[in-house]
This record gives C-alpha cells, structure tokens and sequence, in this order.
C-alpha cells in the first residue's frame, strides 16, 4: 500500500519572478542609455576636434610643399570642416576638397584660413572654438607661422 503526500511540487516561473527580471533589464536599459550616450557625444567632441587640428596641419604642409602649386586653406561652418585647394574656400577647386562633417550636437566657430605656398603662414591668426553638447571646449589656436595648438 502507497501513502500519498499531500505536498505537491510545482515547477515553473511565477509572476513575481517575472515581474523582477523584467525590472532589472529595464534598469540595465535606462543606465547604459546615459553612460552610451554621453560616450557617443563625447566621441564626436573629440572626433571634430582631432579632425580640425588635422585639417589645419595638413593645409599647411600641403601649402610648404608646394601641392598642386597652389595655397591650401581650410573652411569651418555649422556643419562641415572643408580641406581645400586655393586661394580661397569661393575660388577654390573642388575636385581636391576634403570633407569632415562635424558631429551632432558639436558646435564649432566660423573660420576660413588659408597658407601661403611654400612658407606655410596663416593669412590670419585664428582661435577656433569647439563646444560639446555638455559643455566641454576645447580652443585651437592657430599663431602667425601656423602652428596649431590645442587648449
């Protein structure tokens, strides 16, 4: 003769259980959506900032060196920074442009600079600004011989 128990097993999941995991994945969620978007904006600051003081420095060099016997210059507006061939961004031959676009949320001040060919000078001392969407600068200056530097 068997004797049955009264106690019964059930397996599964209960709600609460579910309840509880869902929480945790939603918290993960909202922490790696403030840390992933404060990476990216900072990304792009950097990004925008490195790619100008490129820019500069290889207009320059291009200009010393005499490429295509012509001046080099660099164009900066709201969304693009401009490496041209020319006197000037107006008068310049597109077909030797390169162009970085300047990341979301990332402001940058309004300059053309162009280098004279073989000495390499500015045609103007510059102080170029760039702001993160939290707030960061970062200052590129560009002296009378052309050095570029980063503040």
């Amino acid at each position: 003769m068997r004797l049955k128990s009264s106690r019964q097993y059930f397996r599964g999941i209960t709600l609460v259980e579910i309840i509880l995991v869902v929480a945790i994945l939603l918290i993960m969620a909202v922490s790696y959506e403030a840390v992933g978007s404060n990476f990216l904006a900072r990304n792009r600051f950097q990004n925008t900032t490195n790619e100008t003081l490129s820019f500069i420095r290889t207009a320059q060099i291009n200009a010393m060196a005499g490429k295509g016997d012509s001046e080099w210059g660099v164009k900066i507006d709201a969304n693009q920074i401009i490496l041209f061939k020319g006197s000037s961004y107006l008068g310049r031959d597109p077909t030797f442009d390169e162009i970085f676009n300047i990341g979301q949320g990332v402001s940058v001040t309004n300059v053309e600079i162009i280098f004279d060919k073989i000495t390499g000078n500015p045609d103007t001392t510059e102080t170029i600004s760039i702001l993160s969407p939290s707030g960061e600068t970062a200052t590129i200056s560009v002296n009378e011989i052309g050095i570029a530097n980063v503040n």
